[in-house]
């Protein structure tokens, strides 16, 4: 069904930001260039559904709109274009009926593209601790799928399990599948011998576990709500410096140091940069960003907890 919707006037201040990009995208396009905004869709489902059900709102100029089903739920896809609001509404007809057509010739190519999505998705959902990468090659393993990879990084990842599931030798693939509980522990007591050696004038090395893939997924949401426009290209502060939002966040929430990095919300119900607090103001209060630190006259530096609690650097 094609849906058309009237430009609107005045676009509020939450709705620019959050549908930035694509605005921007339609904006350089010319009418009639249908884009495909799935991957401009969060991937909280109901933030997803609150993005869908904005678009009638969310852009101040004339837009069309075509929601195409497989009918079981396993491809669905919303493109939305640009009308040009200087031709006759049968112009406008001819236009949204060509554009239709197209798209549905184009549905298998892109109910491929979907069914990966999903795929991936639904394996997070039941298998949590399951690599991505396992994921892809057992993926393309069932389908035949041929696609390339999304970067580099991930094409060097892929081919290491698809040559280690091609040796059929079970140890290399219980070793890269770590979600697997079977996973041998051959080398424990070599990495527990090498973290205790590690010190510092005596002190040893604290160790704490890595990230998990659920956690940098959900890092990686985080960042997205600070700025959308960044990508997993973006990988360099050099990168990060050209977005403008995320630029804007780090200097009015952030405090830099070479040995620490903090983060504190002004606590401004009205700040646009940063979302209010959802601790009460008398703990708000009580947070303060990491302070530097400061020799003491014994030539070592003073302890982080008189700093914080007592020095007036923690009430910054």
């Amino acid at each position: 069904m094609i849906k058309v919707y009237k430009c609107n006037i005045w676009v509020i201040p939450i709705d620019k930001t959050k549908y930035y990009r694509l605005e921007q995208l339609l904006s350089n396009l010319p009418p009639w260039k249908p884009v495909d905004i799935e991957e401009y869709l969060p991937n909280d489902p109901v933030q997803r559904m609150r993005y869908i059900q904005g678009l009638p709102h969310a852009f101040s100029f004339k837009i069309g709109e075509y929601r195409f089903s497989s009918g079981n739920n396993a491809f669905n896809a919303i493109s939305i274009w640009k009308v040009d609001e200087h031709v006759n509404e049968d112009l406008i007809i001819q236009e949204n009926t060509r554009i239709v057509m197209e798209l549905q010739a184009d549905a298998p190519r892109y109910h491929t593209r979907a069914m990966r999505i999903n795929y991936l998705r639904t394996c997070d959902l039941l298998l949590p601790k399951a690599k991505p990468s396992a994921l892809r090659t057992i993926y393309r393993m069932l389908t035949g799928e041929i696609s390339a990879a999304e970067n580099a990084i991930e094409a060097k990842v892929d081919e290491c399990v698809r040559f280690a599931l091609e040796l059929g030798d079970p140890k290399i693939t219980i070793d890269l599948r770590e979600h697997n509980d079977g996973q041998p522990g051959k080398y424990n007591d070599f990495w527990k011998i090498t973290a205790h050696r590690q010190a510092l004038k005596g002190e040893p090395f604290k160790t704490f576990p890595a990230a998990s893939e659920t956690e940098i997924e959900r890092f990686w949401e985080i960042i997205q709500i600070v700025d959308d426009s960044v990508t997993h290209e973006d990988c360099t502060a050099e990168h990060i410096k050209r977005k403008e939002y995320m630029q804007e966040f780090l200097e009015h929430c952030c405090k830099s140091r070479h040995y620490f990095f903090s983060i504190k919300k002004c606590g401004e119900s009205t700040c646009t940069i940063c979302r209010p607090i959802r601790c009460s103001t008398e703990d708000f209060e009580q947070l303060h960003h990491l302070p530097d630190p400061v020799p003491g006259e014994d030539l070592h530096y003073i302890s982080f907890e008189k700093l914080y609690v007592h020095n007036k650097w923690g009430r910054s």
